[in-house]
């Protein structure tokens, strides 16, 4: 007896129409769609400001004009004027940058308005020329929308204090008519300090009478000298010519410091000594005296100004002014200086992107979904 055939593998293998025919690939899951949308969304409302800056006009308009015609001033080409705070400025140095930015308040603008500018301070370099400015043009926007706000509010509050000054006649009418309750009392109702800012005193506020300097400020750089006595030294030696005594000053953070008494009764002595101290490249500026008192410690004699235990003749009383803490309110505003609507023109392009993937993704699902 014959065996039945038995099947063959292969001939079942010919026989079937769909074996040749690969799995469908995996649909994306609408899902990982769905996520791509919402980062796209994301980054074009974060991009929102820098394409609106960007679509601006191109040409820098006065701050003081935009407002006189009720126009907008945030994320505009802006020229601002000022008096920089420069004794709280805040120098940044990039790693690898050729030069290094400043970040100082404009003392004189209300709301307040900080600057981010490239260091403009005179320096000792072959062929360089740049001089302190008053006018600086760039991106306005709030500071709270900078992405160094928070660091820059934290650092201003802990190491830098905002020095503010009193009318000299009116501190002078307050403390004559009843002394620092006098003063504190005006200021509970219209006081105002110089800049016309609403102030309040109180009587163990400390207060600073500067008067008329009578001596010169000297200044080395601690980089070139280790020790104080070694800059006392060098000092002695550029102007031994001039027998002029000489006394050591509190230092500061970056020089020596020394007085020596002003020539401005002798012009000749006194451009001799300043040519002496520009050969030596030692920097020289009036030496102001400060007293530092409690309000309450403040008081007329007749025609004198008592502070503490001093009294002072009120004719070289020059100002008065007390410092409190750099608080960075909401209201104010930053200038990036050089940053123009030109330079941020990849914002509108990488949005237009954005917008094209996350429009593709709403696309796919769509499709899915009538599939």
């Amino acid at each position: 007896m014959s065996e039945p055939d038995k099947p063959s593998v292969g001939s079942d293998l010919a026989g079937d129409e769909f074996a040749g025919i690969e799995p469908a690939p995996p649909r994306r899951s609408p899902i990982l769609a769905l996520s791509i949308i919402g980062v796209c969304a994301a980054s074009i409302f974060h991009l929102g400001a820098e394409v609106k800056y960007a679509l601006s006009s191109r040409s820098a308009a006065p701050i003081e004009e935009l407002r006189g015609a009720s126009q907008p001033v945030l994320d505009r080409y802006v020229v601002v004027h000022g008096i920089p705070d420069r004794r709280n400025s805040l120098y940044v140095e990039s790693r690898g940058a050729k030069s290094r930015e400043t970040f100082f308040r404009l003392l004189d603008q209300d709301p307040p308005i900080f600057v981010r500018a490239l260091d403009t301070s005179p320096t000792k370099e072959p062929g360089h020329t740049s001089a302190l400015s008053a006018r600086w043009q760039g991106r306005l926007q709030r500071f709270q929308d900078a992405s160094f706000a928070s660091s820059l509010r934290d650092y201003f509050a802990r190491a830098a204090q905002s020095k503010r000054y009193l009318d000299l006649a009116v501190f002078r009418d307050a403390i004559r008519g009843g002394g620092a309750e006098g003063l504190g009392a005006r200021a509970g109702g219209t006081f105002r300090d110089r800049a016309g800012r609403e102030v309040k005193l109180a009587p163990a506020t400390e207060i600073e009478v500067e008067l008329t300097p009578v001596e010169y400020s000297l200044e080395l750089p601690r980089e070139h000298f280790p020790k104080q006595e070694d800059a006392q030294h060098e000092v002695e030696r550029v102007i031994a010519k001039m027998s002029l005594p000489l006394r050591p000053l509190e230092p500061s953070p970056d020089s020596f410091r020394f007085a020596t008494p002003m020539l401005e009764n002798d012009l000749p002595r006194r451009n001799a000594l300043f040519a002496a101290l520009e050969v030596g490249e030692i920097d020289v500026a009036p030496e102001i005296p400060v007293k530092k008192v409690p309000l309450s410690s403040v008081r007329f004699s007749g025609d004198d100004l008592v502070v503490g235990k001093d009294t002072l003749a009120w004719s070289t009383v020059t100002t008065v002014g007390w410092r409190e803490p750099l608080r960075i309110d909401d209201g104010a505003l930053v200038l990036t200086e050089g940053e123009t609507p030109a330079g941020l023109l990849w914002a509108p392009l990488v949005a237009a992107l954005l917008a094209a993937l996350a429009a593709f993704n709403v696309w796919y699902l769509l499709r899915r979904r009538r599939a």
